[in-house]
């Protein structure tokens, strides 16, 4: 059954709720996988998805997305600079809707490939992220501080990386440089 509001045409706040409780609980499951030492003998949960650290450390030096539900309305500029190190991922950035964001977490590698100075990456990202408010969806609205997970898509030529990522309804690509 779908739910409709009474305004007619669009879907009523209880349909973004079910959705917001299923992107929460697979962003807290994520990050909880996240928290297992694969450096030694010992595994965790589910062997931190199979995946291991990001090999691509870099400085983030910009950001651009697209909502789905406004293409038309282009790209817009967020600002973006922070790193990627270890695995270990934060960044700050200017949200669509105006306020400083921060985000922080793992970024981790499930398939990596080069041949001289091309390389790809498919993996993803989990994290914190704080800055959002009512527009990103209820909980954003009662918790200054939420849990996110994105998949991450990187293409490397030389020190030049780009990343496209996926979270909620944004794409992002973000512009990089390797430094070490």
């Amino acid at each position: 059954m779908t739910h409709r509001s009474r305004r007619g045409g669009g879907r009523s706040p209880r349909w973004r709720h079910d959705h917001g409780r299923a992107a929460l609980a697979l962003a807290l499951t994520l990050s909880l996988g996240l928290t297992a030492d694969v450096s030694g003998q010992e595994r965790g949960p589910w062997w931190t998805l199979w995946s291991w650290d990001s090999p691509h450390e870099r400085v983030i030096v910009g950001m651009t997305t697209a909502h789905v539900y406004s293409l038309d309305n282009g790209f817009a500029n967020n600002w973006a600079v922070g790193g990627i190190v270890d695995g270990y991922f934060g960044a700050t950035f200017i949200t669509t809707h105006g306020p400083r964001g921060w985000a922080v977490g793992f970024e981790r590698a499930w398939v990596e490939g080069s041949k001289g100075p091309l390389s790809l990456m498919a993996g993803f990202r989990t994290g914190l992220v704080y800055g959002y408010d009512h527009r990103l969806g209820w909980l954003a609205d009662r918790v200054p501080i939420l849990p996110y997970a994105q998949p991450v898509f990187l293409a490397r030529a030389g020190p030049v990386t780009v990343d496209l990522t996926y979270t909620w309804v944004v794409f992002s690509f973000t512009g990089g440089l390797t430094v070490w």
